[in-house]
């Protein structure tokens, strides 16, 4: 394990401005949705190597669009895949919404539940992906009951054995606060582009398990925050 020096951290209208540097310099949001989804991808196979099957929480936000190239690389691999959440993949919007498209087009018979109960039924996952929420939550933007019902099934499920691995935070927890009413508890969490405060902060360090940041390829900012991190993986 390659361990860094401490890491500046970043609140989540740092990573917006970081985020739109990048769109500024030619990249899509596209290209950097790639390459999310192959960094989370990545871990869970390292993280879990006997893993098959695999089920993919979505919310409603471009963090939905990681899970779904995560899926549609598990599927490429020959893993069993299923998506579920509190948003449906067609209602996604920019590039999350392409990446539904490709992943549609290329699997067809990608199986899709809309009913909570109907995915406690099948509860066989080895491995849950949290892409239910990124940096979008805050405060003033609250948790809905049908979002911690999903998240509470999750905890659930990781209680009888499934892994759980968050993109970027897990859902529920506060980027900029580390605070946190109902949220995932990770085994691995996998932070894109640059450390979130909330990652190291609050109840982040109790509910994100082992951090693994990948920076996307993206170097880092000439004038990072002051704010520095604890020794985390870097991939």
């Amino acid at each position: 394990m390659k361990m860094q020096p401490p890491l500046p951290l970043y609140t989540s209208e740092q990573i917006r401005a970081l985020e739109q540097a990048v769109f500024d310099g030619g990249e899509t949001p596209d290209q950097l949705m790639a390459r999310a989804g192959a960094a989370l991808f990545s871990v869970l196979q390292t993280t879990w190597p006997d893993a098959r099957r695999v089920g993919v929480l979505l919310g409603s936000g471009q963090n939905a669009g990681d899970g779904l190239v995560l899926a549609r690389l598990a599927r490429a691999e020959g893993f069993r895949v299923a998506l579920f959440g509190w948003c449906r993949p067609e209602h996604l919007h920019g590039a999350a919404h392409r990446a539904w498209l490709e992943l549609k087009t290329a699997y067809p018979d990608v199986v899709v539940i809309h009913e909570r109960g109907v995915v406690v039924t099948q509860d066989d996952f080895d491995v849950i992906v949290d892409a239910g929420f990124g940096i979008g939550l805050s405060p003033s933007r609250p948790l809905s009951a049908e979002a911690s019902g999903w998240i509470e099934y999750l905890n659930e499920a990781r209680k009888r054995g499934a892994g759980v691995l968050a993109a970027d935070l897990p859902s529920g927890l506060i980027a900029d606060t580390g605070s946190a009413g109902s949220v995932v508890q990770a085994d691995v969490t996998v932070c894109f582009l640059a450390m979130k405060i909330g990652l190291v902060t609050g109840h982040g360090p109790a509910v994100s398990g082992r951090i693994v940041l990948a920076d996307l390829g993206i170097p880092p900012r000439k004038d990072p925050p002051k704010k520095q991190t604890p020794d985390v993986q870097l991939v």
